[in-house]
Parts: structure tokens; C-alpha cells; sequence
């Protein structure tokens, strides 16, 4: 937009520049002595409103100079003469005075404290200052039409865009050409348009993801407590107060989940904190062991090591980790810190090759690796993954030397005893 802006002002100031040269030459030529016919026409009316006015009264000569010189005559006191301060000093000094650019005469008459003005009614001469000025304003509208016709069909482009976006055509962008003075405006318009367009994509693909991942748990709790209505004995409706507690569970789970989300799709950005690795590993190892106290979880994590993020983001990615651990596990889940990353070893099934990178997209279950009674709500992993991302890191799933699945979160981790 720029570069637009300074081209219309170079061409309206090159425009403005060559009407004043062409002006200030017009007035230097008019500062010539008068030309052959304006010579004539001086003398002729000069010497008419002499002779004319030395033998009649000054209204019967205005009317015979009329009628002999084809021309109008008009009577004006000296003393109030409109005219510029020297030629009216001339004429008050009883010099005739040929007004410049009109065939027009002043001839004073002292004895009769008038001024004689005698203008020839014949065809004037063509008035070359008019015209250039006329010139000037044609050129400087023809500059800037010739600049704002092109912005115009561009703007007019881009509104029928963004019309036809907001409409609905996700796939709508603005098609400029690179010397386009637009061009700027076009592209961070298409760069809008492929955000907008993703943010909805991905808010359609959530919103249906969430509806099928909310009707299960949901079925299951009416159903717990259709069944809870028509149970007599104790001990089974504490059983069934137990599932329900499980698919109430599952689904303060995936609001939570949702809820980080969306929360790392609308913040802008971080406000980041050192994070205490060591303590936050001790933590989740004990929450591991509450919910599966049959597991045996182990910490491996040097002392001082930190991260520089958000708390809470950086928390919910490792326990995310550490619960899918838990979840799959047969007997033992190792929390660790290895080569730069935060490290969750379970000895489950694994995971298939094919599936390493697809297991972090939302709402996706693994057949091999999942089944119905290991719970979770397919949040959890896609989480892990773009808190990574959020920090400037990636996480990764590999097979473990033994079986089993590692996760590795790679984010800039520090030593507080490095160096």
C-alpha cells in the first residue's frame, strides 16, 4: 500500500509541477509588448475618446465610439478606478492603460474626472492562459484516474471475495498480480481466509467429535440409572453407584480436556514460568499409583531440571502421558527424563508403526492398543502434542526394547548444575 500511496503523489506532484511551469511561462509571456492588432485597437480608441469626448457630452460620446469602434464603452470616476496600483496611478496621471490579457482600453479624462474603458466587442483572442489551466486540471484528472481505475477493480475484487467467504466458500481468495498495488491487502486477506478456514474446519470436525465421544458415557449413565431405579439390593446399587461414578468421571474428563483446548486455540500466547520437573514427576507418579495401585511406577529424573512454559500446560501434557501409560500398562510404568525430553514407559501392547503419528490426532482410538474398558475420551495424546508444539517442542510415540510404548515430549528442558 505503500508503494501505491507514493505513486499517486508522484504523479499528482509531477501533474501540479508541469502546470506551474506551464503557467509561469504563460505570465512571462504575457509581460511582451503588445502585438500588432491590440497596438491598433490601443491608438484607435486612444485617439477616438480624445477627439470624441473634446466636442460632445460624455454620455453622446460613449454611444458614437460605441457605434464606430464596435466595441462598449463605459464611464467610471477616477477616484474609484478597481484596478491594480499602478495602472491606476497611470491613468490618474493622465496615461492611457491597456489592461493585459483583454482587448480592453482606459483612457482618463482629468478635465472630466473620469475614466474611459472602451472594450472591442470583436472576437477575442484565445485566452492560452485558460487553456493551460484548463490542460492542468484535465491532466491531473486524467493521472488520477489512470491510478485509482486499477485499485478500483482490485478493491471491487477483493469485496466480492470476502463476500463470497463469508457466505460460505471457504476455498475463496483474492488472485492478484505481484505488481498489484493491492497485492499486500490481497494476501493478508487469503492469510485470514486459510486461519478462518482452518479454525472452522477444525471447530466442525471438534463439535462432532465431542457429540459422538458425550453420547457414550451419556447412554451409559441413563442406563446405570434406569437400572439403579429398579435395583432392591444393596450391594448391587452400590455397584451401580460405582460405574456411575466411572462415566461421571469420564465426562468431567473430556470437559476438561475440552476446556484446554479451546483454550489453546484462543490464546494468543504464553505467559511462561520455570517449571520444577523433579516435583512435578514425584506428582504424577502418586497420582498414577492411585489409580492403579497394582502398577509399579518409578521416577527417573535428575535433580534440577527445568522448563521454562506454562505450568499448568505442561502438567496437563505429562499427566496426559502418564495416565495413557497407566491405562495400557500390564505391571510397571516408568516417569523419566532422557536426552531433552519428559519420558512415559509403559509395558503394554504398543503401538503399531502405522499408527505412531495418528494416535496424536484428536478423537482417535486405536483398535491394537485401546479397547472399551481402558476409558479416556481421545483428547489426550492430541493434547500432549500441541502443548508440545505451543513450547516449541514435538512429542513422539516409539516401541520400547522390550515391548511396551514410549512417549517422548521433547521440550527445551534446563539444568539448574549444567555447565
Amino acid at each position: 500500500m505503500n508503494a501505491l500511496f507514493a505513486r499517486i503523489y508522484a504523479t499528482l506532484a509531477l501533474v501540479i509541477l508541469g502546470g506551474l511551469v506551464l503557467a509561469s511561462a504563460w505570465g512571462w509571456a504575457q509581460r511582451k509588448p503588445l502585438d500588432d492588432s491590440r497596438l491598433v485597437f490601443f491608438l484607435e480608441a486612444h485617439k477616438a475618446v480624445d477627439e470624441t469626448f473634446d466636442r460632445l457630452d460624455p454620455e453622446v460620446a460613449a454611444e458614437e465610439i460605441e457605434a464606430s469602434l464596435n466595441a462598449t464603452v463605459r464611464l467610471v470616476p477616477l477616484d474609484e478606478l478597481a484596478l491594480p496600483g499602478p495602472e491606476r496611478r497611470r491613468l490618474q496621471a493622465g496615461h492611457a492603460v491597456a489592461v493585459p490579457g483583454r482587448a480592453s482600453v482606459w483612457v482618463p479624462r482629468i478635465e472630466e474626472g473620469l475614466a474611459v474603458e472602451v472594450r472591442s466587442l470583436v472576437p477575442r483572442e484565445l485566452d492560452v492562459g485558460s487553456i493551460v489551466g484548463l490542460l492542468v486540471l484535465l491532466g491531473l484528472g486524467l493521472a488520477v484516474w489512470l491510478q485509482l481505475r486499477p485499485l478500483h477493480g482490485q478493491l471491487n475484487r477483493l469485496a466480492e471475495t470476502a463476500h463470497r467467504f463469508g457466505t460460505g466458500d471457504r476455498d475463496a481468495r483474492v488472485k492478484l498480480k505481484s505488481g498489484a498495488p493491492t497485492r499486500e491487502l490481497g494476501d493478508a486477506f487469503n492469510d485470514m481466509a486459510d486461519q478462518l478456514a482452518a479454525v472452522l474446519a477444525g471447530q466442525e470436525e471438534l463439535l462432532l467429535a465431542v457429540s459422538h465421544e458425550l453420547r457414550t458415557p451419556m447412554h451409559r449413565v441413563r442406563f446405570a440409572i434406569e437400572l439403579m431405579a429398579e435395583e432392591h439390593d444393596p450391594d448391587k446399587r452400590a455397584e451401580r453407584l460405582r460405574e456411575l461414578q466411572i462415566d461421571l468421571d469420564d465426562l468431567d474428563g473430556l470437559v476438561g480436556e475440552l476446556l484446554t483446548w479451546g483454550r489453546l486455540s484462543a490464546d494468543p500466547g504464553l505467559e511462561p514460568s520455570a517449571v520444577d520437573i523433579p516435583e512435578l514427576a514425584v506428582r504424577l507418579a502418586a497420582e498414577a499409583r492411585a489409580l492403579r495401585p497394582e502398577l509399579g511406577v518409578t521416577v527417573d529424573v535428575p535433580r534440577g531440571v527445568t522448563v521454562q512454559g506454562d505450568p499448568a500446560l505442561v502438567a496437563r501434557a505429562w499427566r496426559n502421558a502418564v495416565n495413557n501409560a497407566v491405562r495400557h500398562a500390564a505391571s510397571h510404568v516408568q516417569i523419566a527424563v532422557r536426552e531433552g525430553a519428559l519420558v512415559v514407559c509403559d509395558d503394554g501392547p504398543g503401538v503399531p508403526d502405522a499408527d505412531r503419528e495418528r494416535i496424536f490426532d484428536p478423537f482417535v482410538r486405536l483398535d491394537a492398543a485401546r479397547t472399551a474398558d481402558t476409558g479416556g475420551v481421545g483428547l489426550g495424546l492430541a493434547l500432549v502434542a500441541r502443548i508440545a508444539a505451543r513450547h516449541g517442542g514435538s512429542a513422539e510415540m516409539v516401541s520400547g526394547p522390550e515391548g511396551g510404548a514410549i512417549l517422548r515430549i521433547l521440550l527445551p528442558l534446563t539444568r539448574a548444575d549444567a555447565g
